[in-house]
């Protein structure tokens, strides 16, 4: 017997990524020439938050990645989205055709010293 969870999983899902989704590619273990597919892209914390760190300030940005229930994913995978390398935070269970797969990225900046004044 059938529910409406199983049917929406056998199809729903793969027709949520291909309406919805962009091409991300894919790295299992953070390596090799890398895989495309097909995920939904969502920002997690609105542009990132920022650390001040002692070289400078750490911008941290969480995004969520919507993928096909079948596609494997280890914490040491990376994904390349828009041009930018993500590493793996975490991963769900599947549910309705699809898992979400955490991603967060660290972007380093050198904070810049004012001049003592009369230098």
């Amino acid at each position: 017997m059938s529910s409406f969870s199983s049917d929406f999983a056998a199809s729903g899902g793969a027709q949520m990524l291909a309406y919805q989704g962009d091409s991300v590619t894919y790295y299992a273990n953070g390596t090799g020439s890398g895989t495309s597919i097909t995920a939904i892209v969502n920002d997690l914390d609105d542009g990132g938050m920022e650390l001040q760190q002692t070289h400078g300030v750490d911008v941290v940005r969480m995004k969520g990645l919507q993928v096909a229930a079948s596609q494997s994913v280890t914490r040491a995978d990376q994904w390349l989205i828009s041009g930018d390398k993500w590493e793996t935070v975490a991963c769900t269970d599947a549910h309705d055709g699809l898992k979400v797969v955490t991603v967060r990225r660290i972007d380093q900046s050198k904070q810049r010293r004012a001049r003592p004044m009369g230098v």
